[in-house]
């Protein structure tokens, strides 16, 4: 096939995706997964520059729709915008605080991949907790997801009640106070 065909075809190709709305569709997906994943993560564009080796002029251009992303440039940037626990905790510790002493929580432990300076950015956040008095399995259910919540990654709440066995050795041998 000559150049010139080829070009006309893949022109063509072009269109008809454009119409059907799939480019776009992809283009418009990736300027808002950039943006999302750079907030999500309390970066300025200029944090997720460093982070990445992207330029901070491109960064902007993807996220204002003027330049298209790549797979290779999502990747890099959902690495980049990835955050271990430890870091969420060191950065939110006194917001976490706040939340659990509402709830009557006053002795806040970490253990685990966190405690142990192991934790990635798949990891979650253990903490070891004493619940007040009258706690139910429902109230529990509702702290974690709230504490979720307010560090946005994935959180479980134990109770210092639960510590038996293997289990409570290890946890034992590992716990770090929260509260500095």
């Amino acid at each position: 096939m000559d150049e010139g065909v080829w070009a006309q075809s893949l022109w063509t190709d072009l269109i008809l995706l454009a119409r059907t709305g799939d480019i776009n569709e992809r283009y418009h997906q990736g300027v808002e997964t950039v943006r999302a994943l750079r907030e999500r993560a309390g970066m300025s564009q200029r944090d997720l520059a460093r982070a990445t080796g992207i330029a901070q002029p491109n960064l902007a251009a993807y996220e204002a729709g003027r330049r298209p992303t790549t797979d290779k440039i999502l990747e890099r940037v959902r690495i980049a915008t990835s955050r271990r626990p430890s870091t969420v905790l060191a950065a939110r510790r006194d917001d976490l605080l706040a939340l659990l002493e509402r709830e009557g929580i006053v002795d806040v432990r970490v253990f685990g991949s966190v405690a142990r300076g192991t934790d990635h950015a798949e990891s979650d956040l253990d903490l070891l907790v004493e619940f007040p008095r009258g706690t139910s399995l429902l109230d529990v259910v509702r702290l974690e997801r709230e504490v979720s919540d307010l560090l946005g990654i994935p959180v479980d709440l134990v109770s210092i009640g639960a510590l038996e066995g293997r289990f409570g050795e290890r946890v034992r041998r590992e716990m770090v106070p929260v509260a500095s």
